[in-house]
C-alpha cells in the first residue's frame, strides 16, 4: 500500500465525516445554537497503525511486495543471463541469425516490462483496495461510538492544536475495530 495513497483515502474519509457532521449541525438551525457541543478527538495515524486489522493487511501486503520483488529479480537474471550468452555468440553468428536474436531478446524485454508494470499496477490496486476496506470499517467504528455517546463532532488528532486528552477516543476505536475485526484479508485486484 503506498504511503500516499493510503494517506489520502484517510483524508478524503475524514473531510467526509467532517462535512457530514457539520452538515448535520447546521442542518438543525437554531436548535443547533442551544445544543451543547459533544467533541471527541481520534489519532487517525495510530488507529491505521495499531490496529490488528492495519497490521494483518500490511503483513499481507509485504508478502506480495516481497514476491513482486523476488519475481522481478529473477526475470531480470534470466534476461541478463541471456543477453550475455547473445553477446558472446555474436561473432559465432551471421549478421542476420544475430539480429534475429537480438530482436527476439528486445521482445522478452519488452514483455517483461509489460508483466512488470502490470503486476505493479495490480499491486497499487490492492493496496488501495485494502485502504479502503480499513478506512470503511475505521468509519463505521467511529460512526457508531460517535452515536452512543452522543458526539456532535470528531476530529482528527492531528488536526488539532491543543486538546485535553479525556477527549481522546484513538484507544477505544482501536480497542473496537480489534474485537469487531481481529483480521482483514487482502482483497483481490479486480478482473482477478
Amino acid at each position: 500500500m503506498t504511503p500516499m495513497i493510503g494517506r489520502r483515502l484517510r483524508e478524503i474519509a475524514l473531510a467526509a465525516g467532517l462535512a457530514f457532521s457539520a452538515t448535520s449541525l447546521l442542518a438543525v438551525g437554531p436548535a443547533a445554537a442551544q445544543q451543547t457541543l459533544n467533541v471527541a478527538v481520534v489519532d487517525v495515524q495510530k488507529v491505521m497503525e495499531e490496529t490488528s486489522a492495519a497490521k494483518s493487511l500490511q503483513e499481507q501486503l509485504g508478502k506480495v511486495r516481497a514476491g513482486f520483488r523476488d519475481g522481478i529479480a529473477k526475470d531480470e537474471e534470466a534476461l541478463r543471463k541471456e543477453q550475455e550468452d547473445l553477446q558472446k555468440q555474436r561473432s559465432l553468428l551471421s549478421p542476420e541469425a544475430f539480429q534475429k536474436r537480438r530482436e527476439d531478446f528486445e521482445r522478452k524485454f519488452g514483455e517483461m516490462q509489460k508483466a512488470v508494470a502490470e503486476r505493479r499496477r495490480s499491486f497499487d490496486e490492492t493496496s488501495a483496495r485494502a485502504q479502503v476496506e480499513i478506512d470503511r470499517v475505521f468509519l463505521q467504528i467511529l460512526a457508531s461510538l460517535a452515536e452512543e455517546r452522543g458526539y456532535t463532532l470528531v476530529l482528527p488528532r492531528q488536526t488539532t492544536i491543543l486538546v485535553d486528552n479525556s477527549l481522546d477516543v484513538t484507544d477505544e476505536v482501536i480497542q473496537r475495530m480489534n474485537k469487531a475485526v481481529p483480521r482483514l484479508d487482502l482483497p483481490k485486484a479486480q478482473g482477478k
